[in-house]
């Protein structure tokens, strides 16, 4: 179990590390083929997300993420947000 101390050091560490521009974060799995593909699975083929689970070998959170930032999905039942004109 780690003491205070060496939590202390190592949060030391990290913000020295920022601030000299030399930390570097977790690479994101996502990018341009995966947003397609997850559109297609879900929009053309209609599958669950389970399933785009499966196919894509990604994580349920990970095409959450894509569905709700990138594809413009609610996250209430995953439907599309259809823009209206109407005034409020």
């Amino acid at each position: 179990m780690k003491t205070t101390d060496e939590k202390n050091d190592k949060d030391k560490e990290y913000r020295l590390l920022k601030k000299k521009g030399k930390y570097q974060r977790r690479k994101t799995v996502i990018n341009k083929t995966l947003i397609q593909r997850v559109k297609y699975l879900k929009e053309s083929k209609k599958l669950f997300i389970i399933n785009i689970k499966k196919l894509t070998r990604v994580s349920c959170p990970t095409i959450y993420k894509v569905l709700k930032e990138y594809l413009s999905y609610v996250s209430n039942r995953l439907v599309k947000l259809e823009e209206t004109n109407e005034p409020k």
